[in-house]
């Protein structure tokens, strides 16, 4: 079931917290949540952003793992739970600098979906690509500043 924005903000954040807690410490936002996509907002800050002021590297590889994960989390509860996910490799293209509030949209759903159900059926590892794009809307609208493409693992827990 695809919870609400808000929930899935506050499960975040309880993960976060409890896991990893350099993610808690981004304090990320999910905006937009359904079984096709997941946006979410890390905000451009004091905890965020870089000497230049604009998004720091490493907060833009964090908000590109929480959409693309985020999304296989929240699909994966109606499937099988006993899914689990690892990030095989990451590979990623700046066109410009993110001097704002950065949204960070993973538009692969179905993809994600189908490779869940394959691994849950067969329960041998499955690994697939999930692009993730990075835009700043208050300042350069959809204009994309950031791509990023995950490698996305997932097999069944034995």
């Amino acid at each position: 079931m695809i919870p609400s924005p808000r929930t899935a903000t506050w499960q975040l954040r309880l993960f976060g917290w409890k896991y990893v807690k350099l993610i808690f410490w981004l304090r990320p936002t999910v905006t937009e949540i359904s079984e096709k996509h997941l946006v979410v907002k890390i905000p451009l800050n004091r905890r965020t952003r870089n000497h230049v002021h604009s998004l720091y590297l490493g907060a833009m590889t964090v908000g590109a793992e929480l959409a693309g994960a985020g999304l296989v989390e929240y699909l994966k509860a109606d499937i099988d739970k006993s899914v689990v996910l690892l990030f095989k490799d990451y590979q990623s293209s700046y066109y410009k600098r993110a001097e704002g509030d950065t949204h960070f949209t993973c538009l692969d759903g179905e993809k994600i979906k189908e490779a869940i159900s394959q691994t849950a059926k067969t329960g041998k590892r499955v690994t697939i690509p999930v692009k993730v794009i990075a835009t700043v809307p208050k300042i350069l609208g959809t204009e994309p500043v950031a791509e990023m493409t995950l490698g996305l693992s997932l097999k069944k827990k034995d």
